[in-house]
């Protein structure tokens, strides 16, 4: 599962699921282009953020193991960590700027998937 806002994750999302032998792929992108500065609102940050924990309390439910790429500021990791609460271990990995994901850690749970 992916969440962006801003640069948009695009064909990485699935190339992850893929390279992670996922069931599916889900992905939500919010775009910026269209406001002055891509400024953000609360609710910009928090829409999203809901979004994503009701995706994870969704997967949850059908026991499905979960991956969360975040691409966007902080305050919605931030967001999407402290609301996340129920919605089971969740694997955050780390891109590391250049060879790819590598060590991440694991939200809702003390051991990575």
């Amino acid at each position: 599962m992916a969440v962006s806002v801003g640069k948009d994750l695009g064909d990485a999302v699935v190339r992850y699921a893929d390279a992670q032998g996922a069931s599916e792929a889900i992905h939500l992108h919010v775009s910026v282009d269209d406001r002055p500065e891509h400024a953000l609102t609360v609710q910009d940050i928090c829409d999203p953020g809901q979004w994503t924990v009701d995706q994870l309390a969704a997967l949850n439910a059908r026991g499905i193991d979960k991956h969360l790429l975040i691409l966007g500021p902080v305050s919605l990791a931030v967001r999407i960590g402290a609301a996340a609460n129920g919605t089971g271990r969740t694997f955050v990995p780390f891109w590391d700027g250049g060879s790819g994901y590598q060590e991440g850690i694991a939200i809702g749970g003390s051991a990575a998937p």
